[in-house]
C-alpha cells in the first residue's frame, strides 16, 4: 500500500466504493467523493446506519 506522500499505482481504487482512487485519504486508497463524505460524517460527528436489513452495496 502506498503511503502518504506517494502517488497511487494508476488505476488504484477506491477501497470504499471501487470508483477510481485519487490519494490516500485517511489512510487508504479512495476517492475524493468518499474522502469528502467521511471528512463531513467525522466533522459533524454524524453515524449512518444501513437501512436496508444490513444489505446496502456501497459502490459508485
Amino acid at each position: 500500500m502506498a503511503y502518504s506522500g506517494e502517488k497511487l499505482p494508476p488505476g488504484t481504487l477506491c477501497v470504499v466504493c471501487e470508483d477510481l482512487a485519487t490519494g490516500n485519504h485517511y489512510s487508504v486508497p479512495s476517492c475524493n467523493g468518499c474522502k469528502t463524505f467521511f471528512r463531513r460524517a467525522v466533522v459533524n460527528n454524524r453515524t449512518f446506519a444501513c437501512m436496508g436489513h444490513g444489505n446496502c452495496p456501497v459502490n459508485k
